[in-house]
């Protein structure tokens, strides 16, 4: 590495001849670089190559204003076709230009302007006829020239062919053009290959005459070229960079008056964003390395890690090729402009782009991988002879010699094939060896000069500087599109930015490597131990006034004094050891060594955003607060997958709050108590536990400690979130309003699953059976599903909230809040976990089994595929329309791919029809588990279903033909919404006002879900085949349902008007299968009991019934004795929900004569319960 001169950092541009005066300059703030091209006529060759094409589809996309654009196109002898249909399908044609066709409904019109010419740089007078040749000398403005010879190795008289006069020939062509502004010439970087270290924007002087020694070259025959070729290029590679460098001399030298800019990229790569992020249609250079990386033939490389590589997405050297051309037009001049990322701030080293390729293709594997993708780069080519000849030429004789023993001819083939792979590998490293160990660092002074010309607007739109690279990022997408748009493979996302595959961080290379990696890192900080935390909770004030108060109750009666606290104080004991964690280094490290084994078999991906995750370890290290860290609660993996993450990252490892369950799975509750586990019974109400619960808490918290608490109540079986359990977060929180703490750091969190762990028994728990107890015996058998494809799982943390400045935001300052009474605090508390809901809403993320899910449910009688890839393209384009955010950024066949394979066993397939597999009741589990995913995604959509239902209950007859008054859909909305209030937890995705309900009317008319006449709502059949009304619709009605049949249970089928409160749960769940099988209730989701409990909740708070002691039975449900007289506010009641229910079958006159007919008449049965 070397010392760039101070002297360079240091030129004042406004003294540098090279670098024209900016207040000379067309462009300025309020002058857009469209306006410099609008009218005028360019010239393009070039533009069947990698960076021409991207450089036409900036100008046809971005600067379409132009009066007309010729194109140089090589003639071809009987092609069939003429210059313009060439044009059309090899260029136009191509995947380059699908986004511009796409935003642009009139591309048709543009392209009507582009004006192919016959013509051949090779050839004298460019080949042009006559013709031609006036038409671009009399019109022509602008000549950009991009085409050359890239081939390192092509033979030097056809390199100086192309290279150098056909430079020329094209320069001449410009100066006779009568109104030429500039013409632009695309050199390399590596026209000073020859050298060493900081390259100027400038031409280096020579000491010979290269007129005359290229003119000389010229004589020599081909076989003296060749055997003279290594003396002639020197220092030069290759024959690429020597013809380039003494084609820039004699352009320099030809120049004349003529305004020109010479454009110098360094080693072009993939686009970074446009046309698509990355965007490659080539294997060469960098990409050479990224394919043959990737595939595994390049395992050893000659290059220097520590040494910069010099990588430009193209689409960076398009716009400085755009904004130069206009820089410099109408100036006597010509300026270099070293386009490229060495002389930047941000440049990057071989060794990260190398190691990102791993990276990636551990992930993401090309589907013809050869090898695992393990790159090494050797700084010599003696160290790279060796390890070649041990890891490939070794394997390679022996397959050889096996063969030979075996006769095997399938073998012969093999062995012939890993020749020519290895050879290909080989040639590829020698052919890069310049590049990879050597260093340049291309001065760019000039690049200031181009942004400063443009207007902000331009700035964005035509971005030039690198320094907004995330290299790691930059790399993954070179990969992506080398698998996606050169090999074609699909299925295969685009990587996000901020996002990270926590797997493929750990390749594992031999076994040991998993041991010494959990081995040699981990973080646990200093705890207290178990003895000293147990004694000083135990010991502190508010337990041993805990003790007091548990003794003087009713248990200690018959005790005495002494005896009575004897026996309290032994209770705080087993309490305190029940809960307290026993932190150990070594069960973390080993903990952390099998939770990768496990999860790199059971998931494809674990997505982190280390954006985000790199702020709470900033926390950690320099924070003055506990961190508590408040994730959803999905699957039993979510501790396991947390305490993971902090693991990888060298963070220290949270204390998690664990629900007792865990303390019955022998064996491992000590294995989860040594890795920070604390055992907590959520709903125990016993004032010594919970004193000594929130002294463990507030021990933890002046500990400073990292703790995970879920807030909500139970695991979120029906895929939405659940209310918040606030017994727990009152102990929590305790120290905080006890001023035993400043102020605590609250991180929301977010795990989302493509498949849920627990999809065997969710089902169940859902519909009633008993939840399967936990044991050591159901951990081992479960261990069946490792090695079943469960996707991708994504872990979000939210931004910090700091609680001691939530609740000044409340109006509560610090010294108030030790005041606080327990109501005052509970309202505290209450608010802060809508906080935390809302912030956990706006992190969920869609996994891919969601839209799939959405789309089934909705085709209960089954689907084609045709079809379901249709209405799954739909589902993602309105969720994108709603700003949803993805897990991963994917393809459509890809995710209907993977998403096939997670669901498969819920789905069956006749032919090309896919339905739910529901046809024994058995399978009815696989209903309830894609409503599951399904109601992943409801809340995104929250507001439109309940309008649109509300709008649909009319009928569609009404609906098309006169339409419904917004009035009066407002007023089936606001029932609608507070009906279901208690389902859905976000405050933010329900309809607030009127307001907010034509907002939403906006909303669905831009998506063509209904339309606004006046003051009517109408609508109308989608010509596209999706009816985004029904979508809408199938995603509420199975919660109608639930609401709809557990009011017909109610007021019909109690028993003398009453049902115990243990049973009325089971009761209604069996009513509602029954009422299911008999195509009453349509949707079996609707027997949930998680929806039927909030149902309950509903009518309970509207006084519809109540709950009342009866002797010989406890608590019962009955009606609520106004309503047992009033039977038509009641059937007022039922109609309101009945009128937005599907397809309702059966019309009542009387609610409750006419539905028990009903009822008795399908189910004899029901009299008798």
């Amino acid at each position: 590495m070397f010392q760039i001169p101070l002297k360079h950092i240091q030129t004042d541009l406004s003294e540098n001849p090279r670098v024209p005066n900016l207040t000379t300059n067309p462009l300025n703030s309020s002058y857009k670089l469209k306006d410099f091209y609008k009218d005028k006529t360019i010239l393009l060759t070039g533009t069947t190559g990698f960076i021409g094409k991207v450089l036409l589809e900036a100008v046809l996309r971005k600067l379409s204003g132009f009066k007309k654009l010729y194109i140089l196109v090589r003639p071809k002898q009987k092609s069939g076709f003429s210059l313009m249909e060439r044009v059309n399908n090899e260029i136009i044609g191509s995947k380059c230009f699908a986004r511009w066709k796409n935003e642009n409904p009139d591309w048709q019109e543009v392209v009507s302007r582009i004006v192919p010419v016959a013509g051949d740089l090779v050839k004298e007078g460019l080949a042009l006829s006559e013709e031609d040749r006036m038409m671009i000398i009399e019109d022509c403005q602008i000549v950009i020239n991009i085409a050359a010879s890239v081939d390192f190795n092509s033979r030097l008289d056809q390199a100086i062919e192309i290279n150098i006069d056909g430079a020329l020939r094209m320069q001449q062509l410009a100066k006779d053009c009568k109104n030429i502004e500039c013409y632009t010439h695309m050199s390399t970087c590596y026209v000073n290959s020859d050298k060493k270290g900081y390259i100027e924007e400038k031409i280096y002087d020579v000491t010979f005459d290269v007129e005359q020694h290229i003119n000389h070259l010229k004589t020599l025959s081909v076989e003296d070229i060749e055997k003279q070729t290594p003396d002639i290029l020197g220092n030069f590679p290759n024959t690429y960079t020597f013809t380039k460098s003494m084609g820039e001399r004699l352009l320099k030298k030809h120049r004349g008056s003529l305004p020109m800019l010479i454009i110098r990229p360094s080693i072009v790569g993939s686009s970074y964003k446009e046309p698509y992020p990355g965007w490659v249609d080539n294997i060469s250079a960098a990409g050479a390395i990224v394919f043959f990386c990737g595939l595994g033939i390049i395992r050893d490389g000659i290059g220097n890690i520590n040494v910069v590589g010099d990588l430009i997405p193209v689409d960076y050297v398009v716009n400085a090729t755009l904004v130069g051309t206009a820089y410099q037009a109408n100036k006597d001049s010509l300026i270099v402009h070293n386009s490229g990322t060495s002389g930047s701030a941000n440049p990057i080293l071989w060794g990260v782009f190398v190691k990102s390729i791993e990276r990636y293709f551990t992930s993401y594997p090309y589907e013809q991988q050869v090898n695992p993708p393990h790159g090494r780069f050797h700084p010599n080519k003696r160290q790279y002879e060796f390890w070649y000849f041990l890891r490939s030429k070794i394997p390679e004789k022996f397959f050889e010699a096996l063969s030979k023993i075996t006769f095997s001819k399938n073998m012969q083939k093999n062995v012939s094939k890993l020749k020519k792979v290895n050879q290909k590998g080989k040639m590829v490293s020698y052919l890069l060896a310049h590049f990879t160990c050597n260093e340049w660092i291309f001065d760019q002074p000039i690049l200031k000069q181009f942004q400063e010309s443009l207007s902000f607007e331009d700035q964005e739109q035509f971005y030039t500087d690198p320094s907004d690279i995330v290299w790691k990022h930059y790399v993954y997408l070179y990969c992506y599109g080398m698998q996606t748009f050169v090999l074609k493979q699909r299925g295969v996302p685009i990587p996000d930015q901020d996002f990270d595959n926590l797997i493929a961080k750990r390749r594992v290379r031999t076994y040991f490597d998993d041991i010494l990696w959990a081995t040699n890192r981990g973080k646990i900080g200093v705890t207290r131990s178990y003895k000293e935390a147990i004694n000083t909770i135990v010991n502190s004030p508010s337990v041993i006034k805990a003790v007091y108060e548990y003794i003087s109750t009713a248990k200690f009666k018959n005790y005495s004094e002494e005896e009575a606290y004897k026996k309290a104080t032994d209770q705080a004991k087993e309490f305190a050891q029940e809960i307290c964690s026993k932190i150990g280094k070594g069960y973390v490290k080993s903990a952390a060594w099998a939770s990768h084994k496990i999860l790199k078999r059971v998931y494809d991906k674990i997505i982190v955003d280390m954006k985000d995750l790199k702020k709470i370890k900033e926390l950690q290290e320099t924070s003055k607060n506990p961190i508590l860290l408040m994730p959803t609660r999905k699957s039993y993996t979510d501790m396991l997958l947390i305490g993971y993450i902090f693991f990888a990252n060298e963070m220290d490892q949270p204390f998690f709050s664990t629900p007792i369950q865990y303390m019955e799975i022998k064996l491992l509750n000590r294995i989860f108590r040594h890795c920070g586990s604390f055992y907590v019974r959520e709903d125990e109400q016993n004032i010594l536990y919970k004193a000594i619960l929130r002294e463990y808490f507030s021990l933890l918290m002046s500990d400073k400690k990292t703790i995970s608490v879920s807030m909500e109540e139970t695991r979120e079986k029906s895929g939405m979130q659940v209310k918040a359990n606030i017994n727990v977060l009152e102990s929590v929180l305790s120290s905080f309003f006890e001023g035993k703490t400043r102020d605590i750091d609250i991180i929301p969190m977010t795990i989302n699953y493509d498949r849920i762990l627990e999809g065997e028994t969710f089902p169940y728990e859902l519909v009633g059976e008993q939840k399967v107890k936990e044991s050591l015996s159901r951990f081992v058998a479960s261990a069946r599903y490792i090695g079943t494809p469960f996707g991708k799982a994504c872990v979000n943390f939210g931004s910090k909230i700091s609680l001691k400045e939530y609740v000044e935001n409340m109006g509560i300052q610090q010294h108030q809040v030790i005041n606080l009474s327990d109501i005052e605090q509970n309202e505290v508390i209450k608010s802060l976990t809508r906080t935390i809901h809302e912030c956990n809403s706006e992190l969920s993320v869609i996994m891919s089994t969601a839209p799939l899910a959405s789309v089934l449910l909705q085709n209960r009688k089954g689907i084609s595929q045709e079809n379901l890839s249709k209405s799954l393209e739909y589902v993602y384009e309105e969720l994108s329309a709603r700003n949803a955010v993805f897990a991963e950024k994917s393809t459509l066949n890809g995710d209907l791919s993977s998403s096939m394979t997670l669901l498969g066993e819920f789905v069956k397939k006749k032919r090309d029809v896919f339905e739910p597999m529901v046809s024994p009741k058995v399978d009815y589990k696989n209903i309830l588990m894609l409503a599951y995913y399904k109601n992943s995604l409801v809340h995104i959509f929250l507001k439109e279903m309940i309008i649109g239902v509300s709008f649909l209950g009319f009928g569609k007859d009404t609906i098309k033909l006169s339409g419904v008054s917004k009035e009066r859909v407002w007023n089936k909305v606001q029932f609608l919404s507070k009906m279901l209030d208690g389902v859905f937890v976000q405050d933010s995705i329900k309809i607030t006002d009127y307001d907010d309900f034509e907002k939403t009317l906006k909303l669905m008319e831009e998506r063509k879900i209904l339309y606004l006449e006046d003051d009517l709502m109408k609508y109308e059949t989608p010509h596209n085949g999706q009816n985004g009304l029904l979508f809408l619709c199938s995603l509420i009605w199975p919660f109608i349902d639930t609401f709809w049949l557990t009011m017909v249970y109610i007021y019909t089928l109690f028993p003398e008007n009453h049902v115990t409160k243990e049973k009325v749960l089971s009761k209604i769940q069996w009513f509602a299968e029954s009422l299911y099988e008999d195509n009453i209730v349509l949707h079996y989701e609707s027997c949930s009991f998680d929806i039927i409990t909030k149902a309950l909740e509903y009518f309970k708070s509207k006084g519809i019934i109540i709950i009342e002691e009866r002797e010989g039975e406890g608590l019962c449900y009955c009606l609520d004795p106004v309503y047992r007289v009033d039977e038509e506010s009641l059937q007022n009641i039922f109609e309101e929900i009945t009128f937005y229910k599907k397809l309702s079958l059966i019309k009542f006159t009387n609610l409750k004569t006419d539905i028990q007919k009903t009822m008795l008449g399908d189910f004899p049965m029901m009299s008798n319960i």
